[in-house]
């Protein structure tokens, strides 16, 4: 069964493109929730050191210089895969314009 579908959906270029755009777009959202997620995780670290700040205890031993790097690579990332996502889509977007264009 499902391999009807998918032999389907390669057979059929309108529908490969429907599939490969609903596909980035997941990606795409996903990503976005993951990005959410990590500043939520900042913000509560940077709440709960300025706590420790305000009475008078110790900080943790934690490498901010190391942190840093390492978020900015990761930011990075994301964003390049951001860029890449939205290249699919437009690819993708372009192809059912050619589709549409082809049925009028």
């Amino acid at each position: 069964m499902l391999e009807n579908l998918l032999d389907s959906i390669l057979s059929n270029p309108a529908y490969l493109a429907v599939a490969i755009a609903l596909g980035a777009m997941i990606v795409y959202s996903v990503i976005q929730r993951l990005f959410k997620l990590v500043v939520l995780a900042i913000t509560l670290f940077i709440i709960y050191c300025t706590y420790l700040v305000l009475t008078d205890q110790p900080l943790p031993d934690i490498d901010i210089d190391k942190i840093q790097e390492e978020i900015e690579e990761v930011t990075d990332e994301v964003k390049e895969f951001q860029k890449e996502a939205s290249d699919a889509l437009d690819k993708a977007n372009e192809t059912l314009d050619k589709f549409k264009t082809k049925e009028d």
